[in-house]
C-alpha cells in the first residue's frame, strides 16, 4: 500500500488483538475478519498520509505548522524577552511617561456576583453599613470582590448612572450567564493624572514588545537582506 508493505504477520497480529477484545469480537469468520483487516489497514494508512491524498488538508497543516513556528519564535524573541527585560521596561517608561496618563477614573470596590439576587442582597448589606469583606465571607463563594483604580469606561454601570464618591451602583446583569456586577466608589480622579510604573505596566509591556519586535525585524533584514532578481522580476511584468 503506497510504499508500505503489509505482511501476513500484520494480519496475524490483527486477528490476535481483535479476537482477544471482547467488546469487538463477535465470532466473525476469518474471511469477514480479513475484510475488516483490509478496511482498517487502508483507513489507517489514509489517515497517516492524508496530506498526500488531500492537497487542501496539506496546505492547512502547513499553515498550522508555520503558525505554531511563528508563535514559538515570537514568544522567544519578542514577548518573553520584552516582558522579562525589567531595565528596558523601566527605561521605556521614563522616556515615554506622557503616554501613560489616566483618563477620568475612580478607585472602587468591584463586586462580581453569581446572580442578581445575590448582588441585590450585597448592595442592601453595604448600604446598611456591613463591611464588604464580611459580605464576601458570608457570600458562600457567590461573590468575588477587589478594590482598584479603573477608568470610568471600564466600570460596569447601567446607562445614565453618574459616578460620585460613596455611591453604590445598581447591579449590571450579564445577559450571557446571569451574573451581576456593581461597584462602591471610594474616590474619583480627574483625567490626565500620571500613571505610576506599576499602574501602567501592562500598557508598557505591550508597547515595549512592539519596539523589541521592530528591532528584531531590523536585525533580520540586515542579516538576511532581500535581493531581487531583476531578470525574473521584469519577466513577471510582461
Amino acid at each position: 500500500m503506497g510504499k508500505t508493505n503489509f505482511t501476513g504477520a500484520n494480519w496475524l497480529n490483527f486477528i490476535k488483538e481483535y479476537k482477544t477484545n471482547g467488546e469487538l469480537y463477535q465470532g466473525e469468520s476469518n474471511p469477514a475478519l480479513l475484510s475488516k483487516f483490509i478496511y482498517t489497514t487502508a483507513l489507517g494508512y489514509y489517515k497517516k498520509n492524508l496530506e498526500t491524498y488531500n492537497p487542501e488538508f496539506k496546505y492547512q497543516m502547513a499553515e498550522f505548522k508555520e503558525g505554531n513556528m511563528l508563535f514559538e519564535i515570537m514568544e522567544k524573541k519578542v514577548w518573553s524577552k520584552a516582558a522579562g527585560d525589567s531595565a528596558g521596561l523601566h527605561n521605556y517608561y521614563l522616556l515615554n511617561k506622557n503616554k501613560y496618563k489616566w483618563a477620568s477614573s475612580a478607585t472602587v470596590i468591584l463586586f462580581n456576583c453569581n446572580n442578581k439576587a445575590t448582588a441585590d442582597k450585597a448592595i442592601a448589606d453595604l448600604k446598611a453599613g456591613k463591611d464588604w469583606k464580611k459580605i464576601l465571607e458570608d457570600g458562600n463563594n457567590g461573590i468575588q470582590a477587589d478594590s482598584g483604580r479603573y477608568e470610568l469606561s471600564q466600570i460596569p454601570v447601567n446607562e445614565g448612572t453618574k459616578l460620585i464618591e460613596k455611591i453604590i451602583t445598581n447591579a449590571v446583569v450579564n445577559t450571557l450567564d446571569g451574573s451581576a456586577s456593581f461597584v462602591k466608589v471610594l474616590k474619583m480622579h480627574n483625567a490626565n493624572e500620571q500613571r505610576s510604573y506599576d499602574e501602567a505596566k501592562g500598557l508598557i509591556i505591550n508597547d515595549y514588545q512592539t519596539v523589541v519586535e521592530e528591532q528584531w525585524i531590523a536585525e533580520l533584514k540586515k542579516k538576511y537582506p532581500i535581493r531581487i532578481n531583476e531578470e525574473v522580476y521584469k519577466s513577471l511584468l510582461k
